[in-house]
């Protein structure tokens, strides 16, 4: 429960200060559901995820061996997300993706 709060604390951070800056970069779900058959959009949003999972996992016990899924797993997880959200964003796509890892 402590793990979930703490998220939910830091994601309410980036969305009150920084939401102009903390999102620089951040596709909008609309854009990456547009452009999700062109090789470099594919490889910009995972870098993008791999980037956030890396950055929230920073000072936490690593994931357990196995648990986390393939970059590839990992994309399409975003593209159900964004089909299910379109009106979302990655940010906020990598956030429930950390969630569900987490689990």
């Amino acid at each position: 429960m402590k793990k979930y709060l703490l998220i939910l604390v830091i994601y309410l951070s980036f969305i009150n200060y920084a939401n102009a800056i903390g999102k620089l970069g951040a596709f909008s779900c609309g854009d990456i559901l547009e452009f999700k058959n062109i090789k470099d959009s594919q490889e910009s949003v995972q870098d993008w995820v791999n980037g956030f999972l890396t950055a929230v996992q920073l000072g936490r016990k690593p994931f357990e061996e196995g648990k986390v899924p393939s970059n590839n797993s990992r994309y399409f997880w975003i593209i159900k997300f964004c089909e299910e959200n379109p009106l979302s964003d990655i940010a906020e796509a990598s956030s429930q993706l950390y969630l569900e890892i987490a689990k």
